[in-house]
């Protein structure tokens, strides 16, 4: 079992309280190859902002229900939310557009109970590397570092411009459902969490009004995950940058051409 899909176990439930607090829940809204998973590990490590995973996505929801024999997703959610709360009653998961959009079609009743207090929204600004990143994942069937490849990725870069169009439509459908919700969100970037993923982390905190203690390490034993790009995903961005300039050079000679 990869180490990300075992944070789903029991072992890492928080402890169930008798009479939880109330505080807040929040919502990581967000698109692929975003570095989403370390992000929510940091926050998770701090033992305050909950344990935010893709507790909505049917690749592992569709197991628990089965193991713990939940009769509807209602049910499960109920149960994810008393054992994910940190102590200080703060709740939060990971969501991609898919995921929501399957909850509206199939599941409508269900919208308001996973409506969020507060939405963070995280991006990327490189959208090239972006797409590299999401291209080689989707070829060789490896979303995380240490996970096994189905295939060996091989350029193409019909597959970098399809991975940059899905993350355009992810996008905008983000857009449409914080217009349609009114929601407030909190504007995060894949560049800004690795080069200071502490102050991402109080940046957060602040948004969601929750108090931070003193160790932002507080538990260790939640694993984080390894940056999975290499020189290979340097190589296919340089390799798209060349096929591009070659057919805008292209493109604008036909231009000049005389008909």
């Amino acid at each position: 079992m990869h180490f990300i899909t075992e944070t789903y176990t029991r072992p890492f439930d928080f402890p169930v309280l008798a009479t939880p607090p109330v505080s807040c829940t929040y919502m990581l809204a967000t698109v692929p190859r975003t570095g989403s998973t370390y992000l929510c590990h940091r926050l998770w490590r701090t033992g305050c902002l909950g344990a935010p995973l893709e507790y909505l996505n049917p690749a592992f929801y569709e197991p628990a229900m089965q193991w713990e024999r939940f009769a509807d997703l209602e049910t499960y959610w109920r149960q994810v939310r008393s054992r994910r709360s940190s102590p200080n009653g703060v709740f939060g998961w990971k969501m991609f557009t898919p995921s929501y959009v399957r909850i509206a079609e199939q599941t409508p009743a269900l919208l308001p109970r996973i409506a969020p207090d507060h939405v963070i929204y995280l991006t990327r600004r490189n959208k090239i590397e972006q797409a590299v990143s999401y291209a080689m994942a989707i070829d060789s069937g490896a979303w995380f570092s240490g996970a096994e490849r189905t295939a060996q990725p091989s350029y193409s870069h019909e597959a970098v411009e399809r991975a940059l169009r899905m993350i355009e439509q992810q996008e905008v459908s983000w857009q449409r459902i914080f217009e349609c919700t009114a929601c407030r969100c909190l504007p995060m970037y894949y560049e800004d969490v690795i080069a200071d993923w502490q102050g991402a982390v109080r940046s957060i905190a602040d948004f969601c009004s929750v108090s931070l203690g003193a160790e932002l390490d507080a538990l260790p034993h939640v694993p984080l995950p390894d940056k999975q790009g290499d020189r290979t995903n340097h190589e296919w961005v340089e390799e798209y940058r060349r096929c591009a300039e070659v057919a805008g050079t292209r493109r604008a000679e036909a231009a000049e051409t005389p008909g």
